[in-house]
């Protein structure tokens, strides 16, 4: 999910994942926090965030440019320097999938869509592509596109 909060030093909006809540003083930022699995990532693009485990201690303050990685089951946090430029077009509508496997854009067409595809991704498996589209973009134009790519069909189900 992306978050654009406006700054409150009075009122800090909270956000609770299983693992950590955030604390926000204005920021754009995202969270994933998928129950299926055992890491929490959060990236800051503009302003401030505080990453606070759920004993309610601080583990990190991330700077803008910065995405933690923090693992729901041993309490272990990585820190990396990101590109936040993806964030950026989302925040204006624009879904940018950069340098993945097809496994991994079809994975993310799915959660963004709550639907299902099916299509063997075996012979694509050691390529990476880049997918930018408008989110708001039916999930049969997206996948009309990958289909060119691939050269193969691509089945849509809803969940």
């Amino acid at each position: 999910a992306y978050f654009d909060i406006t700054k409150d030093a009075a009122n800090p909006f909270l956000l609770k994942t299983p693992s950590m809540s955030i604390r926000v003083l204005g920021t754009f930022f995202k969270v994933r926090a998928f129950s299926n699995e055992n890491c929490s990532r959060t990236v800051l693009a503009e302003g401030s965030v505080v990453l606070i485990d759920n004993k309610g201690e601080n583990i990190i303050n991330l700077s803008p440019g910065q995405e933690a990685l923090y693992s729901d089951t041993d309490g272990f946090l990585q820190v990396v320097d990101v590109d936040t430029d993806a964030m950026a077009m989302m925040k204006y509508g624009m879904v940018s999938l950069d340098n993945l496997s097809i496994k991994d854009i079809i994975n993310r067409i799915e959660q963004i869509y709550g639907v299902s595809l099916s299509v063997d991704t075996n012979s694509h498996q050691d390529s990476l592509y880049t997918v930018n589209f408008l989110k708001n973009a039916p999930v049969s134009r997206v996948v009309d596109a990958i289909e060119v790519v691939l050269g193969r069909h691509i089945s849509i189900s809803n969940r």
